[in-house]
């Protein structure tokens, strides 16, 4: 969704709550929450902006109006539809009809979808090189073969070897930080090295493991090779 946040139409956002059952003070609330609100800061007290919570439970709302014959899957402003089928026309036919039905949405609500990062994807065994159809708005959308979602990037046959990669790049580049902290004669000591492992190492080996860790492949074990490479072992917990 292009600036999802910022082009939500409110009157629309304001009928949708009403059909969802809020009413009264809070209805009221919400209604004058989304035009000339004010919001003071206190010098040295916690206090969160106006987008804190309140908007993104709104936005989620808002968008709860795609369609349904096939799953999907949103998060703020990054939706995802995907469709299983053993032959490849008929997930065309069901995906295509499907974006039929959100264009129609997205007009009705005035939302609009950036076509530069809207692309489709093929998961498949298959070696045969597979083409599909798929239209939005008129624009063909372009094949993409390693789509990257919430910062997990997906390959076409599920061997998760990009995302591999691209983790143990990234951790390579901390832990090269780490060991010019570790030194023998200076620099600090282990507990530091843990914290900073913790910290910075650990949520770039973990991140998004629920999905792609299940698969058991030579690829996976080259991540936990790599795992071990730190420059202690007493850093793993």
């Amino acid at each position: 969704m292009e600036k999802a946040f910022d082009k939500v139409w409110k009157d629309g956002l304001r009928l949708k709550l009403q059909k969802c059952g809020v009413t009264g003070c809070m209805y009221q609330w919400i209604s004058q929450y989304l035009k000339n609100r004010k919001a003071r800061v206190h010098k040295e007290f916690l206090k969160g902006s106006t987008q804190s919570y309140p908007v993104p439970c709104l936005h989620k709302r808002h968008h709860q109006g795609p369609p349904r014959n096939v799953q999907g899957a949103i998060y703020a402003d990054d939706l995802v539809l995907w469709c299983t089928e053993e032959h490849l026309t008929t997930a065309n036919y069901r995906l295509q009809e499907a974006l039929n039905v959100l264009q129609d949405w997205t007009k009705r609500w005035l939302v609009k979808v950036n076509p530069k990062k809207t692309t489709y994807t093929i998961f498949s065994l298959s070696t045969r090189e597979q083409k599909a159809t798929l239209k939005f708005d008129g624009q063909i959308l372009p094949l993409e073969d390693n789509p990257t979602y919430l910062g997990v990037t997906f390959d076409k046959r599920l061997t998760w070897k990009p995302q591999t990669k691209k983790v143990e790049a990234r951790a390579k580049v901390r832990l090269a930080i780490m060991k010019k902290l570790a030194g023998t004669n200076w620099g600090a000591d282990d507990r530091i090295l843990k914290k900073l492992y913790t910290g910075r190492v650990r949520p770039v080996l973990e991140y998004g493991m629920t999905a792609w860790a299940q698969q058991q492949n030579p690829t996976l074990r080259r991540s936990a090779r790599f795992r071990t490479k730190q420059p202690d072992s007493s850093l793993e917990p």
